[in-house]
């Protein structure tokens, strides 16, 4: 029993360019760039002495990353095939990303917050209303 998965590359994640391919004997850093839909997520693994992990984040056409919020992350080596993957199966969904220093998972998050803030404040006021209906 064969227990490798082998990953393809899906049709809507699209490979760009390199951006840092470094290897030496203490560190390994390699970063690319990907397009999945209309949105850019730059793909890094390092391995040095402070770090071993993969991580995935939002970022611009130029492959700058704008918030260093990871949609992605792993321990250890994780091949860009299958971490492009998760994010497209993650965020593929979504329109475009604009970067304005939230992530999507922040973005969602922040916007579920408001709308609990939002019903609290409106179950707020009907309450008052119902008390002072009562106390008519």
């Amino acid at each position: 029993m064969n227990n490798n998965v082998e990953f393809t590359m899906n049709n809507n994640v699209e490979f760009i360019r390199v951006l840092h391919d470094l290897c030496t004997t203490t560190e390994t850093r390699r970063q690319a760039l990907f397009r999945v839909g209309v949105n850019y997520y730059m793909y890094s693994y390092v391995n040095n002495l402070s770090a071993h992990e993969t991580m995935v984040f939002s970022c611009d056409a130029n492959g700058e990353n704008v918030n260093y919020s990871e949609v992605y992350l792993s321990k250890g080596y994780v091949e860009s095939d299958a971490a492009m993957q998760s994010v497209e199966r993650d965020y593929g969904h979504l329109s475009e990303i604009v970067p304005d220093g939230r992530s999507p998972v922040q973005q969602y998050h922040e916007d579920q917050m408001e709308k609990i803030a939002a019903a609290d404040a409106d179950e707020k006021i009907a309450s008052r209303k119902i008390a002072e209906n009562n106390n008519e």
